[in-house]
């Protein structure tokens, strides 16, 4: 999409302000994004950071590594977001669970992504079987250790889904 079309599509600031942050590269800030999502609806903010350079992929990346403000990125971008961008989405909520197990849980919890695409059978079916399979066990395994409380029941239902999606990686 060129910049014109992205202007009466998203809004020119999503644009501009996005498009500053695809200069640096590497740079993606959790804040602007989720200003953009506020000011112009997470619909219009997906389409710009997906046509906009590697902005997804690197959306995503910070999003898998679990930390707070990337999560509540997803949690923002989640509803405007459909076809590939939600799978890359739940795929990056399924890798934040090894390293913020609660916090996922917390977005499943909120209803602010649906248990079985994050946790089910079709997360990690782009990787080796062998990585696939070490992926969804080292959740499974994080998950088990988690204490019973408020989140045990999206606990339950994920680690349901987790070894379901195990058995089929490892068919």
């Amino acid at each position: 999409m060129n910049a014109g079309i992205s202007c009466i599509a998203a809004g020119c600031a999503a644009t501009l302000l996005l498009s500053t942050m695809a200069a640096a590269s590497t740079a993606v800030d959790a804040t602007v994004i989720l200003g953009e999502v506020g000011s112009h609806g997470a619909r219009a903010t997906v389409e710009v950071i997906r046509d906009t350079g590697n902005q997804w992929d690197l959306v995503t990346g910070n999003i898998s590594q679990g930390e707070p403000q990337w999560l509540e990125v997803a949690a923002a971008l989640r509803p405007g977001a459909d076809g590939g961008a939600a799978e890359t989405l739940d795929e990056a909520v399924f890798l934040a669970l090894k390293p913020s197990a609660k916090s996922v849980l917390e977005l499943l919890h909120e209803h602010a992504f649906d248990i079985a695409a994050v946790c089910g059978s079709n997360i990690a079916t782009d990787y080796a079987a062998n990585d696939a399979r070490r992926m969804i066990q080292d959740r499974i395994d994080i998950l088990k250790r988690l204490p019973n409380g408020v989140l045990a029941a999206e606990r339950d239902k994920c680690l349901v889904g987790l070894q379901s999606a195990l058995k089929d990686v490892s068919r």
